[in-house]
């Protein structure tokens, strides 16, 4: 919340001021998402154009999931050096597969409702992935998703898994 009020704050500073286009959030765009692309691309606005500009699109011709894990290592690095920002945006960009995988494997076969369970999953995810960049600290970020019995994690594995054996049968 407190940050969804600086952004808004800020923007209406800037239209104050005769600028435009100065957006730095997309409210309905994070919290509705059904992908972590769409809720990068909602979040931090400018910042992430950057990140694209600058990181992203250079590596992208190589490999578009370690161009965007890069991405991710720069944005971590962005916020300091903390090993829970590197937990958490490592953890987003790992996961990016996965949710696409999860969306087209399992989800999109149940379209009245993929929209719903789509942004559950997020949901899910971004509860669980996020902890580290408040928490700050290894041992109380493992003693937090031991309580949650690690299952961001396993549901990562699951789907990995299951992403892999799709690819065998196809």
């Amino acid at each position: 919340m407190r940050f969804y009020f600086a952004w808004n704050f800020t923007n209406v500073c800037y239209i104050l001021q005769g600028y435009d286009n100065m957006e730095n959030v997309n409210i309905s765009k994070v919290e509705f998402s059904t992908s972590i692309k769409d809720l990068s691309q909602g979040w931090n606005i400018k910042t992430n154009q950057w990140l694209k500009i600058c990181f992203f699109d250079k590596l992208k011709h190589k490999n578009i999931f370690f161009a965007s894990l890069m991405t991710f290592l720069v944005s971590a690095l962005w916020h300091g050096i903390n090993v829970g920002y590197l937990i958490m945006f490592l953890s987003f960009g790992i996961s990016i597969p996965i949710v696409k995988c999860v969306n087209k494997l399992i989800l999109s076969r149940v379209n009245f409702v993929f929209p719903v369970l789509s942004r559950i999953q997020m949901m899910f995810f971004v509860a669980y992935f996020s902890s580290p960049f408040f928490i700050l600290n290894l041992k109380n970020t493992l003693r937090v998703w031991e309580g949650v019995y690690f299952y961001g994690h396993l549901y990562c594995l699951f789907c990995g898994l299951l992403f892999l054996i799709s690819k065998r049968l196809s």
